[in-house]
């Protein structure tokens, strides 16, 4: 299904490796499993705190306005990962439902107007 997605349409979710040390952290990208545009990240523990997850979603969210002129994405995340929440607030997504994945209450965020300048 990625490599699907990735030759039909242009996007899938790649690594993310950090530049000084080439140590893979984590990834990061566009997906359409849910049957919507979802953007996501994961990276490793070792990783989290110091605004990576940001500055990979924010890339991502750029490439999706201006490379492939996406009109809305979704994102999702359980409620007890605070980290990745903040991440969705601060590029200006608000919480727009829920709905359950492997049997977990999920929240999805999304923006609820026009697309945010400079992200």
């Amino acid at each position: 299904m990625r490599i699907e997605s990735s030759e039909t349409r242009g996007w899938t979710r790649f690594a993310v490796e950090h530049r000084q040390s080439g140590k893979v952290m984590g990834f990061c990208g566009l997906d359409d499993q849910t049957g919507r545009i979802d953007f996501g990240w994961r990276f490793g523990r070792e990783f989290w705190g110091a605004g990576y997850g940001f500055e990979a979603a924010s890339a991502v969210l750029w490439v999706a306005q201006n490379t492939f002129k996406l009109t809305q994405i979704t994102c999702q995340s359980y409620p007890d990962n605070v980290g990745s929440i903040r991440i969705m607030e601060k590029m200006g997504m608000s919480k727009i439902g829920e709905e359950v994945v492997f049997s977990r209450p999920t929240l999805v965020y999304g923006f609820e107007a026009e697309w945010p300048n400079g992200v």
